[in-house]
């Protein structure tokens, strides 16, 4: 019964995590493109 409830708890606890997984990669993707884009403005403004 404790390994059912522990596999039940298990898997409980996957899901969350691989959401938050693709949540966490989602945002640093934005946050790196928003960046990109900052740099390339700043460049641009800098030596254009």
């Amino acid at each position: 019964m404790a390994s059912q409830e522990a596999k039940i708890a298990s898997e409980g606890v996957k899901a969350p995590s691989r959401h938050t997984l693709l949540s966490i990669c989602k945002s640093l993707v934005t946050g790196g493109v928003a960046r990109g884009v900052y740099v390339c403005f700043e460049i641009v403004f800098l030596y254009g």
